[in-house]
Order: C-alpha cells, then sequence, then structure tokens
C-alpha cells in the first residue's frame, strides 16, 4: 500500500499535508497539540508533542488522545504504536485512542 497523503508538522503544532510532495495544505484542527513527531502505519496517522498524543484517520482531522505526557518519538512495529517522551518515558497501544505505560 502506498501512502497517498504526506504529513508533516512543525515545531509549533502545525500540520500540513500534500498529495504529491510539492504542494502544502496547512490544516488546522482543534484537538491537535504542540507538535514534535509525526508517524503512519496501519492507515492511522500519529502525531506527538509537548502535551500529549493526536490521531487522525485522515491525516486532516485530528482527535486527542487521553495520554497528555510529552511525546517527543514515535514508532510502530508488531500492531503496536510505542511513543517515547521526555524523561524517559514510554507508552503502547494497539488502538490509537488508548495508551498504557511501559
Amino acid at each position: 500500500m502506498s501512502i497517498s497523503l504526506y504529513t508533516i508538522i512543525d515545531s509549533s503544532g502545525i500540520i500540513s499535508t500534500s498529495e504529491d510532495g510539492n504542494t502544502w495544505t496547512v490544516r488546522s484542527s482543534t484537538g491537535f497539540t504542540p507538535g514534535k513527531c509525526v508517524a503512519y502505519a496501519n492507515n492511522v496517522w500519529l502525531a506527538g508533542g509537548n502535551y500529549g498524543l493526536s490521531y487522525s484517520l485522515d491525516g486532516v482531522n485530528w482527535t486527542k488522545t487521553n495520554l497528555t505526557l510529552p511525546v517527543s518519538g514515535l514508532s510502530y512495529a508488531n500492531n503496536t504504536w510505542i511513543a517515547v517522551g521526555g524523561g524517559g518515558g514510554g507508552f503502547s497501544t494497539r488502538s490509537e485512542e488508548h495508551t498504557s505505560e511501559l
């Protein structure tokens, strides 16, 4: 499966998307936190930032999760999302909506 929507995030939490990698559209969304990282896997985008984690099923509309700690890195493997944060914390989930501390 190829990704048909590229998604980037800047340090102030602004998400932009592009279908071709050349023309970008700025997206604003109510559930989003200031951003540090964004990742795509298993038909879900996750974005982490200073105040937690948000997810999107389309890369355009974002929803905050129940995680409110800083997230600085994201990865997906073996049907599990992994989020790491400043201060050495780590979290995992098999659902983009619920997280548990590692």
